[in-house]
């Protein structure tokens, strides 16, 4: 088996969801969270096509569980991504 890196198409599960959830939203408060979490939860698939970051997370074939292959900085890319996330779903 091999991971499924995140393209169009993908389905999450409710466990999948929450911890991609976590992964851009740690430390931030529950108002950041909601705002993440929802466009995640009903437009994934828009959110792929339009943001390279999205493109970059996988679900792992070993554990089923989401991860992040990290670039440069796993810090400020998952800030990018968050904060891009936000600015396109106010």
């Amino acid at each position: 088996m091999k991971d499924k890196w995140f393209r169009k198409g993908i389905e999450l599960t409710e466990a999948q969801t929450e911890e991609m959830v976590n992964m851009l939203t740690k430390r931030c408060k529950e108002y950041t969270k909601g705002r993440i979490r929802s466009p995640i939860t009903y437009d994934l698939d828009t959110l792929i096509e339009k943001h390279w970051g999205l493109r970059r997370f996988y679900i792992s074939h070993t554990d089923n569980d989401v991860h992040y292959c990290v670039g440069q900085c796993q810090i400020s890319e998952i800030k990018e991504i968050r904060n891009d996330l936000m600015r396109m779903f106010p």
